[in-house]
């Protein structure tokens, strides 16, 4: 029973933390002592440490030996350019796969998701967490399309570290109101029963979301030094 108790104390503090590091309670860099956090959370050290233990495999944290445990920093721009070459792989492969499996209670998640977006851009100023909460959630059920659990599971510990940095640099509402009707066309071409163009829709959203990165962190991230600043370049139409 004690054991028990101790898992769900764990859990309960891993969820606790996770969502203050996504939402910049704890911003990258935060210093996370363990008694003052063990107050606050009102558990004893030892489920801390394992929720700290697990947000550290996912790079969400980090440990040092005598410094103990931080925010993960921020991605660099070079690190989010690699994450969202990633991405771009796992959306479109799930889009690519998904003939048969798109139901219409899918496009109408799909759609409902692109028009909470819209109503969160109509309200100024923009509310960008909640953007983002929708957002993210127009975009895991991309990736549940393919079937795949794993492919989901793979996606979301990387996304996570994207909702943070357009958080960390406040994205503004000309950037997600761009980025929402990319959104519409990739559910068009659902509608349409064309995976493919689908995935090329996808792909072309992605590239644009590192472009905005970019352009809402100038001064964190300097211009490329490729000159491309440019994701997936090698891939086009199949």
């Amino acid at each position: 029973m004690e054991g028990l108790q101790r898992q769900v104390l764990s859990e309960a503090a891993y969820a606790a933390l996770k969502a203050r590091i996504i939402n910049l309670v704890l911003p990258p860099g935060a210093r996370l002592p363990l008694d003052q956090l063990a107050e606050q959370l009102r558990i004893s050290p030892t489920p801390l440490r394992e929720a700290l233990t697990r947000l550290a495999a996912e790079k969400l944290v980090r440990f040092e030996p005598f410094k103990g445990f931080t925010v993960q920093p921020l991605l660099t721009f070079q690190e989010l350019r690699h994450l969202h070459e990633v991405r771009l792989l796992l959306e479109c492969h799930a889009l690519e796969n998904s003939a048969g499996r798109v139901s219409r209670r899918d496009l109408a998640s799909l759609g409902e998701d692109v028009d909470a977006m819209d109503e969160v851009l109509n309200v100024s100023p923009l509310d960008v967490e909640r953007f983002n909460s929708a957002d993210a959630r127009f975009h895991d059920r991309l990736i549940s399309l393919a079937g795949n659990p794993m492919l989901t599971e793979t996606y979301r510990s990387l996304n996570i570290h994207v909702q943070i940095a357009r958080l960390f640099h406040r994205r503004g509402a000309e950037q997600s109101t761009a980025a929402n009707s990319e959104h519409r066309r990739i559910v068009e071409a659902l509608r349409r029963g064309d995976g493919q163009a689908a995935a090329e829709h996808v792909a072309s959203h992605v590239r644009a979301v590192v472009r905005r990165l970019q352009a809402v962190g100038t001064e964190a991230y300097p211009p490329d030094v490729s000159g491309t600043g440019r994701v997936g370049q090698s891939r086009g139409k199949r």
